[in-house]
């Protein structure tokens, strides 16, 4: 029993929240936002018409699970395509082609 990890409980667990996330982001069409809004947090927020503090915790959530990354800069991301957001600046993930 010494070798069994929580982990796979835990995922199974949280599993739901990371479905939820990325429906919610697909559904307000987030990612499309984030590159044709250069990651401008207020013009997101106004083309998916969500309030700026709900889009930015999304943002995180999906930051913190590999879904967008923190940056500086303009990067390329899934698909080829760049974005940032989360009032820093993010942008999509690699994509792990």
């Amino acid at each position: 029993m010494d070798d069994i990890s929580p982990q796979i409980f835990i995922d199974a667990v949280s599993g739901y929240q990371k479905t939820a996330a990325v429906k919610a982001a697909i559904a307000l069409d987030l990612f499309t936002a984030i590159e044709n809004e250069n990651g401008e947090l207020s013009r997101i927020t106004s083309r998916v018409q969500a309030s700026e503090r709900g889009v930015r915790m999304l943002c995180d959530y999906l930051t913190v699970h590999g879904f967008l990354h923190r940056g500086d800069r303009l990067a390329s991301g899934t698909g080829g395509r760049e974005g940032t957001c989360c009032g820093g600046r993010c942008r999509r993930a690699p994509s792990h082609e």
